[in-house]
């Protein structure tokens, strides 16, 4: 091409007037040439040739430092790096010209660190050809020496994360890695990275810190600048089809972010190849045998993220499987801790070593997705993922990857109360006392898998130490306090929001959720705990304007009272027995209930269920203000969202007798049923007989839980049950 002519001429010129007197170096020639050479290197960027010839100026030694540095910005490779200006950037690390005569071959730390900055660059964008990245993986121990200066340590630590392979890890490079971390009093993140990556390798050889690094180091503009021009220039040569290189730098470009390790097996020891495998039987027999990748961490990469919803490949989902049973339950605690590390590191760069772009939340929502499908496997969270996921809430908004985070929570194994609250809920606590309606709601569905997860363990009372699948359990632990605790926490949580949010109907749905799977603990799994919804939540429920809510707690509180009194009841057959305090709180829940759904007796001062008489008073001052009973406002045939379906039975009641009930003027109540009554062509129908016919219809409707409560806590309503008259007396 001309302009490669052109560029080639310029720089040989360029060197000819640079490496001459410094009282020429400024001159207008020197600055005309520059500005020709930059025009040419924006349009079409640098062939090979072209940029064997610039970084042999640039780092060969001769030039100023000045215009070294001036120089590098325009090596922009049009195609991927060649090998020339690789191994030359390598082979000029090590000391400076500062003692040492001018221009004496040496390459000052400056033009050294902008070198190296501009291949990690080209290394990130996938714009280094196989020849140059072979070189860098050979010369490994050679890059190495960058890391005793401190001016080049940051971007060499950076560099040898990009090339780092597995045959890298030594236990020397370890230990020099280690030496210098703790020798300076601010670390690089580079350097902190490295050795993590180091670690996720050789977790018994380094040791986890909570020193911290000083953060990632804002570039320059210059150089942000030179990594847009050059990716620029990179996809036009790529786009120009000069040579496979280019083909494959978009591809590599397209992948670049966060690399899942292949799934290569370790040569350490006789294996069993995975397709050797042939049935689930087969596994089975082989599964001590079977080759687990030599990078833990490949195992991510065969788990699915929730938003895809494609078949992993058998041979993926095997893979899984085969790394749960060997790392979790054989115990094999070297592949577990790898991956725990692996996922540590990455999780902690992204997080806090490198500024938040959409990209980088991106790759941190895969990853905590694909963490939490393999935690899923075990049921429980890897146990060295306990401290991260703490140290995360700390700092956590609780908008950032809600769902995930609220997931891996309630994945956590059981702890004793005051871990649990100080390490993980408290800040959760903090959280919900700003928060939206909605996302308590998410909240309160966590609490309640975390609660499900817990409940379906069978080792609550431990007489020796148990291994679980990522983890494990002390012996005499008070585990069974800390699920009571998490109970009463949830309670605690949900009081507060619905006081402060009592119209929300994701909210209630959450919290009443809640109670009715916390009941199958003391009736179906044994447990004997029990939480009973608060008395302002339960006025909350009854108050609704939808069946739904009033069902439901009619259903939790009629279960309650089978989960305190019933003999199958895991706490009535516990050593303590029936707790009477709890027993005289369900009781005041019952009275609430059927004296205003059934007694009409609402607010009555034997059924006000704790509420303060100013209440009462505003209550009753606001229902006569409407011209209304309160004490029959919330009855089954006058309740705000049981009226129009009690006029709606009376109807199909009508006409299943022939007889019509449209002369019914307002609800059903005594009174209108006997003004309705002295028409002849309409139903005549006592209202204690109406009532029993509401209450089935309302079941056949799906309000079980109403039905449940109303027909085991009156006692005519059982006789009337037992007499064989039940649901579907109304159609």
């Amino acid at each position: 091409m001309a302009s490669d002519d052109e560029i080639a001429w310029l720089l040989a010129r360029l060197g000819l007037f640079l490496t001459v007197d410094a009282n020429e170096v400024e001159g207008e020639v020197v600055v005309e040439l520059f500005t020709a050479l930059e025009c040419l290197v924006g349009q079409h960027g640098l062939g090979e040739a072209s940029l064997n010839k610039g970084y042999d100026l640039a780092l060969g030694g001769q030039l100023p430092t000045s215009q070294s540095l001036r120089l590098l910005p325009l090596l922009l490779p049009r195609a991927p790096l060649p090998l020339g200006p690789v191994l030359l950037t390598v082979s000029v690390l090590g000391e400076a010209s500062h003692s040492l005569p001018p221009r004496a071959g040496k390459v000052d730390y400056a033009v050294q660190r902008r070198a190296l900055e501009q291949l990690i660059v080209l290394l990130e964008l996938g714009g280094v050809s196989q020849q140059g990245r072979d070189a860098l993986d050979r010369l490994y121990g050679v890059i190495e020496r960058g890391l005793l200066y401190r001016t080049l340590r940051e971007p060499t630590a950076a560099l040898l994360r990009l090339v780092m392979r597995r045959h890298h890890v030594q236990p020397d490079r370890v230990d020099e890695a280690r030496s210098l971390l703790e020798r300076d009093p601010a670390p690089p993140a580079s350097l902190v990275r490295l050795l993590e990556e180091y670690r996720s390798h050789e977790p018994d050889r380094v040791y986890q810190s909570r020193k911290r690094a000083r953060g990632r180091p804002e570039h320059s503009q210059e150089l942000e600048a030179w990594s847009m021009t050059a990716s620029t220039v990179l996809n036009e040569g790529a786009n120009d089809g000069e040579t496979g290189e280019g083909r494959e730098h978009k591809r590599r470009r397209s992948m670049h972010g966060l690399r899942y390790p292949s799934p290569s097996t370790r040569p350490d020891r006789p294996v069993t190849p995975l397709s050797e495998v042939a049935s689930l039987a087969e596994l089975g027999d082989k599964v001590e045998t079977v080759a687990l990748p030599s990078q833990a961490a490949s195992v991510l990469s065969a788990a699915s993220r929730s938003t895809h919803r494609s078949r992993l490949p058998d041979e993926d989902r095997v893979r899984s499987w085969v790394f749960l049973l060997r790392s979790g339950y054989e115990n094999d605690s070297e592949h577990l801790a790898r991956l725990s590390h692996w996922i540590v590191s990455q999780l902690g760069h992204e997080l806090y070593d490198v500024e938040p772009t959409e990209e980088g939340e991106a790759r941190i929502e895969d990853l905590l997705c694909r963490m939490r499908a393999i935690c899923e496997l075990g049921g429980e969270l890897i146990e060295a993922l306990e401290p991260f996921l703490a140290e995360l809430l700390l700092e956590w908004d609780g908008d950032m990857h809600r769902k995930a985070v609220f997931d891996l929570v309630a994945l956590l194994k059981p702890f004793g109360w005051q871990d649990l609250e100080s390490h993980f809920l408290g800040r959760l606590r903090t959280l919900a006392t700003t928060a939206s309606a909605d996302w308590i709601a998410g909240l309160v569905g966590c609490l309640s898998a975390l609660i499900g997860n817990l409940a379906v363990r069978d080792n609550w009372d431990l007489e020796t130490p148990v291994s679980t699948a990522f983890g494990g359990l002390d012996d005499g632990a008070p585990y069974l306090a800390a699920l009571e605790g998490i109970l009463a926490f949830t309670d605690e949580v949900i009081l507060s929001a619905t006081l402060r949010f009592p119209t929300s109907l994701v909210l209630r749905t959450a919290a009443l959720s809640f109670y009715e799977s916390a009941l199958a603990l003391p009736l179906e799994l044994d447990l004997p705990v029990i939480v009973l919804p608060s008395p302002a939540f339960t006025y909350i429920c009854l108050l609704a304007g939808e069946v739904m809510s009033v069902s439901r707690i009619c259903g939790i509180v009629a279960r309650l009272r089978e989960a305190l009194t019933g003999r199958d009841s895991a706490i009535v057959k516990s050593q303590e027995g029936s707790k009477p305090e709890l027993v005289a709180s369900l009781n005041g829940r019952l009275i609430t209930l059927v004296g205003a759904l059934w007694q009409r007796k609402f607010l009555a001062d034997d059924a006000v269920m704790g509420l303060p008489a100013e209440t009462i008073a505003l209550l009753n001052k606001a229902g006569e203000g409407r011209s209304q009973q309160v004490a029959n406002s919330q009855s089954v045939t006058t309740h705000g969202a049981l009226a129009v379906l009690a006029r709606d039975c009376l109807s199909v009641l009508a006409a299943q007798d022939g007889k019509s009930a449209d002369g019914l003027v307002g609800p059903v109540t005594l009174a209108s049923l006997k003004q309705l009554s002295k028409d002849p062509a309409v139903l005549h129908i006592s209202f204690n007989e109406f009532r029993p016919r509401l209450i089935e219809y309302l079941e056949d409707k799906g309000a079980t839980g109403l039905s449940a409560f109303l027909f085991s806590s009156l006692s005519s309503l059982v006789e009337r049950r037992k007499s064989g008259a039940g649901p579907g007396a109304a159609q």
